[in-house]
């Protein structure tokens, strides 16, 4: 009993003394990095928290971070409870930050509440949440990558086609005078197609309109999931408030979500084998990098989940936002409509049936297509931006111009960069010409940051992270940039073309009244882990003709 008792003791002053390191290491970088960062600008905030209360109020997180670039420059200073942090939105840095991941990796403490939406216990890290010189990230970031290639995306066009068909048919049956939740209705086909086009599946989002057993109703389960996931990241302690009522139901929404992939995962395993092109066919024939095998079902369905959840909601409220801004400038829907009517595939009086669009016709949709930019330019869907941290010592960047210590995370606020004064001109205006102008995507204004004339004349020139200092910052990525940029960013770019092409051929669309106009759009804007109108977005569909 005496030696159970020293044990137990030894034990405990063992666990003090770890907490108590950890603490002292978390109190101290806190302290120093106070210190080191004291001359740059940033917003005031308490002792204790930081900027967090900032974020608490009405402006969503993204308003709030454009202001203060706007206020501070493109970088200052802030911190978030113990943690600081420069904000970056000058895209040469930007640009420099997000193409060395092995560096700079992403910031996995402010991911990890994902993994509990895709495994079981949150054990499985995926291809968004893994550090990237994890062997499972690299084996599977290659072995995916194939299948969005362009004559692998081709290959799905007739599913995106079909899914953008069933949204059409949804609006037909509905008639002129309902009012239509379109960003529900995209959302659906979104998940659609990335079940038809990846895995040959039929999700069933679109068809559970109007039929209740379809996929128990795939939206409903998804959604319902991503609730509890933005509730998880607003309190971190959550889960473990296993008492609540409510949290056992999003404890059990997100069992329902991760049934309903293992359900996905079952019948592409068990059936006919996918077609090659598929994103199912690339994911079965990844090796797991240790054993050499086929990755293990739980692996694969937890990249299978994030497939899903980094794809449909993306994909779907970018269709949203389009919607709204078109129904705001009738000159930029014109435009939109003379360019289908001159490939013939505009509803008119002479033309009631036009012809069906072609994958050929999406790169001849140029209009349509530099509508869909500047669309995510004014609302990037993972608007708050990413973040990266610096792990392994004190470094300059930047050609040596921005100090980054140790443990410093960098934030990059995607909403920010693309929607700030000093990176655009009359960057409030929805303009969809500016991406008449080749490399539109890049700085067009000097950046403190570029390089000397110095530098850019040695060809050899690179700071810290051993970055080529020549290279041009982007000041447009709605899908991130570099190694960890997204996978599936060519599926999705192909289907809001063909569906808005769809949409735009037979209807024009027009802001239901009861949202409250501009006002009350924006006032909908809701952000967290995308940027959504809280509210749905509500229009009208008047057929081109009767």
């Amino acid at each position: 009993m005496y030696m159970s008792m020293q044990v137990l003791l030894a034990l405990l002053a063992v666990a003090i003394g770890a907490i108590s390191y950890k603490a002292s290491n978390i109190i101290y970088s806190c302290f120093r990095n106070s210190r080191l960062l004291r001359n740059y600008p940033g917003p005031k905030y308490g002792f204790f928290l930081g900027v967090i209360p900032h974020f608490a109020g009405s402006t969503p997180l993204t308003r709030v971070m454009q202001a203060w670039v706007e206020e501070f420059g493109p970088v200052f200073r802030m911190r978030l409870l113990f943690a600081h942090a420069l904000c970056v939105s000058d895209p040469t840095l930007a640009t420099e930050i997000l193409q060395m991941p092995k560096i700079l990796d992403k910031n996995r403490q402010a991911l990890v509440t994902l993994d509990l939406m895709t495994s079981r216990h949150g054990e499985l890290p995926s291809l968004v949440t893994n550090a990237t010189d994890d062997v499972y990230w690299k084996a599977i970031r290659k072995g995916i990558a194939p299948s969005f290639s362009p004559a692998n995306i081709r290959k799905g066009f007739l599913h995106v086609l079909a899914s953008s068909n069933q949204v059409l048919a949804r609006i037909q049956e509905a008639g002129p005078n309902a009012t239509l939740d379109m960003d529900n209705l995209l959302l659906r086909q979104s998940l659609d197609v990335i079940g038809l086009v990846g895995f040959e599946q039929d999700m069933g989002g679109t068809r559970s309109l109007d039929d209740s057993s379809a996929a128990s109703n795939c939206l409903v389960i998804s959604v319902t999931a991503m609730q509890e996931i933005e509730r998880r990241f607003r309190d971190p302690f959550r889960g473990r408030k296993f008492w609540r009522k409510d949290v056992k139901q999003g404890q059990q929404a997100l069992w329902r979500y991760q049934d309903m992939i293992r359900q996905l995962l079952k019948k592409v395993t068990s059936g006919t084998p996918p077609a090659p092109h598929t994103l199912a066919a690339h994911l079965l024939s990844v090796k797991d990098p240790h054993t050499g095998g086929q990755l293990s079902e739980d692996r694969m369905a937890s990249e299978i989940g994030i497939f899903f959840l980094a794809g449909f909601e993306t994909t779907g409220h970018s269709g949203a936002w389009l919607l709204y801004l078109l129904s705001q400038h009738p000159e930029v829907e014109a435009k939109i409509c003379q360019q289908l009517d001159q490939h013939a595939l505009l509803v008119t009086a002479d033309r009631p049936n036009p012809r069906r669009v072609t994958y050929d016709d999406l790169a001849k949709l140029t209009y349509l297509d530099m509508a869909i930019k500047e669309s995510m330019r004014l609302f990037p869907v993972v608007g708050s931006g990413t973040t990266r941290r610096n792990l392994e010592k004190d470094m300059w960047i930047g050609g040596g111009k921005l100090f980054v210590p140790k443990g410093v995370l960098l934030w990059i606020p995607m909403h920010a960069v693309q929607n700030v004064s000093a990176n655009w001109d009359e960057p409030d205006r929805f303009q969809p010409e500016r991406w008449s102008q080749p490399g539109a995507q890049y700085s067009q204004k000097p950046s403190l940051y570029s390089p000397s004339k110095a530098q850019a004349a040695d060809t050899k020139q690179v700071d810290d992270l051993g970055m080529d200092m020549s290279r041009q910052g982007k000041r447009w990525f709605p899908f991130s940039d570099g190694p960890r940029n997204c996978v599936g960013q060519a599926l999705a770019k192909m289907n809001m073309t063909a569906t808005f092409a769809q949409l735009y051929s037979h209807f024009s669309f027009q802001l239901a009244d009861e949202m409250g106009g501009t006002a009350g759009v924006m006032a909908s804007e809701h952000v967290l882990m995308t940027v959504s109108p809280s509210r749905g977005m509500k229009m009208h569909a008047v057929p081109r003709h009767s």
